[in-house]
């Protein structure tokens, strides 16, 4: 469970972040949706200790990341998983290689380990065979599911996922909708998903938040998100023809 508490982050006169307080709750697919430019990105960023809070407190099952010691903050941090928008993954390096990177990083596992870890991710991601491959050799889902393999390479508590379909077509999309799910469920982790995408709100999140203008506007489930009355949140979750359509069943 990661749980905030009076979150406040400014940069100069113009603050981005105003008294920000949710639980995200462990073993759930918990949602940060919201227009571009609405704090997302500076949370996220606070909450894996990229950026530093003005106010407010930030724990992770209990444990104090804000205010604690470097090596305290650090075990905390060898326990979160982070899949970027764009995969982030090493050109030069192979799929394996970039998957063994955090093991060789962070642990003391052998190269006989490593080689057998990176064989369970890649079958669990659905990239069996691939470890020689270089990025330039991957599809758009490929790069995604090999980030996903080395977010999870350390079996993190915590799981933060960032636009996960973008750029990706629909059947692809729901692939990775899928193995956020799965691998949730698997290693019964808290996991954070940023996305634009309604689509994977409607099938993955257990919850959701709203944000708008630095504040969690919104806050609920997948179900309640369409009977919503918030004039905000409706403009931004029925922008689309599509989703119009699926409100419309629910009236």
């Amino acid at each position: 469970m990661i749980e905030l508490k009076g979150i406040e982050k400014s940069f100069g006169s113009l603050k981005v972040l105003n008294n920000v307080s949710c639980v995200f709750e462990t073993g759930k697919v918990n949602f940060i949706i919201g227009k571009s430019g609405e704090g997302k990105s500076v949370l996220t960023k606070c909450m894996v200790g990229l950026m530093p809070v003005n106010a407010g407190t930030i724990t992770y099952d209990g444990e104090n990341f804000i205010n604690v010691s470097r090596v305290e903050k650090k075990k905390i941090l060898n326990n979160i998983g982070m899949l970027f928008q764009g995969a982030a993954l090493f050109d030069s390096m192979t799929v394996g290689e970039n998957i063994q990177f955090p093991m060789k990083m962070f642990t003391p596992m052998t190269k006989k380990e490593m080689d057998k870890r990176t064989d369970e991710i890649l079958e669990q991601v659905g990239l069996s065979g691939k470890s020689s491959l270089f990025p330039s050799e991957l599809s758009g889902g490929m790069k995604k599911r090999t980030g996903l393999a080395r977010a999870i390479a350390l079996n993190p508590k915590y799981l933060f996922v960032d636009e996960p379909n973008s750029g990706l077509d629909p059947l692809t999309s729901i692939k990775i909708d899928g193995l956020v799910r799965e691998i949730t469920d698997r290693y019964n982790m808290t996991t954070i998903v940023i996305s634009h995408d309604m689509n994977s709100v409607i099938e993955i999140a257990d919850t959701i938040q709203f944000m708008s203008k630095g504040e969690f506007a919104w806050s609920g489930d997948r179900h309640s998100i369409l009977k919503s009355n918030h004039p905000l949140l409706n403009e931004f979750v029925f922008a689309s023809q599509f989703m119009r359509e699926i409100k419309d069943k629910f009236r």
